[in-house]
């Protein structure tokens, strides 16, 4: 078995004459070549546009978060190592490598200090914000607008089970308030009505979301109401 680091020029070589596991990195490296030609990028900043469009399509969401971090995967820079000042210690210190900015597109759960799933360096952001903007048009996911341009029109939503008809759906759609004079929440197959703070009547699918238009999330325009409310003592009829 043999380990070594490949330029996305080099896997291209590989295209057909290697192992299924090795053909997926080789697909990969086939579309991030794809994007830099569209959008006029290096292999590096090219890639990392493929790996953010990929994690939307595959997530749901993307985020925007600055992450401090010792090294670009995308970019190759690396923080330079520096030897803080003595002061009064009798020994001197050991290096440390110094920290820059990074652009972070992917939600993790588990968090490593100092590095980025799918990150690249702040300063070249702006370099690959035009083509990343235009991959993304279309995609099917919640979007930061910092990175799509616009508000998006998509929102990401855990799944869930309903334990009252067995519905399974966005948990988002059940906050639409469909009835003016209900506030829990209401199950879009059958129509039941949930309190809110009442018992758990809808189970979360582990494993499984779903994206849903922003449109479908906006509650129904509801007629004003005419009812003549009683006033109360010493106060004007409510009209």
């Amino acid at each position: 078995m043999f380990i070594a680091t490949l330029t996305l020029a080099e896997m291209l070589l590989l295209d057909g004459r290697c192992s299924d596991k090795v053909q997926e990195q080789v697909d990969r490296a086939k579309e991030a070549r794809a994007i830099g030609e569209r959008h006029g990028l290096e292999d590096g900043l090219a890639l990392f546009v493929r790996d953010a469009l990929a994690e939307a399509r595959s997530a749901g969401r993307l985020v925007f978060q600055r992450k401090p971090v010792t090294r670009c995967a995308y970019t190759g820079r690396t923080g330079e190592w520096i030897r803080p000042a003595q002061g009064r210690a009798r020994f001197p210190k050991d290096p440390v490598q110094q920290l820059f900015s990074a652009i972070e597109v992917k939600r993790a759960f588990v968090v490593v200090q100092h590095h980025a799933s799918i990150g690249i360096d702040a300063d070249v952001f702006p370099r690959v914000l035009p083509a990343l903007s235009a991959e993304l048009q279309g995609v099917q996911a919640e979007i930061p607008e910092a990175i799509l341009g616009a508000p998006s029109p998509w929102r990401y939503s855990d799944r869930v089970k309903a334990r009252c008809c067995g519905w399974t759906g966005a948990a988002l759609l059940t906050e639409v308030r469909r009835d003016p004079h209900w506030f829990g929440l209401t199950c879009p197959g059958c129509g039941g009505k949930h309190r809110s703070m009442g018992p758990v009547n809808f189970d979360r699918v582990i494993g499984e979301h779903d994206v849903v238009a922003v449109s479908r999330l906006e509650a129904p325009a509801y007629p004003a109401s005419t009812e003549v409310r009683p006033a109360l003592p010493g106060l004007p009829l409510a009209g």
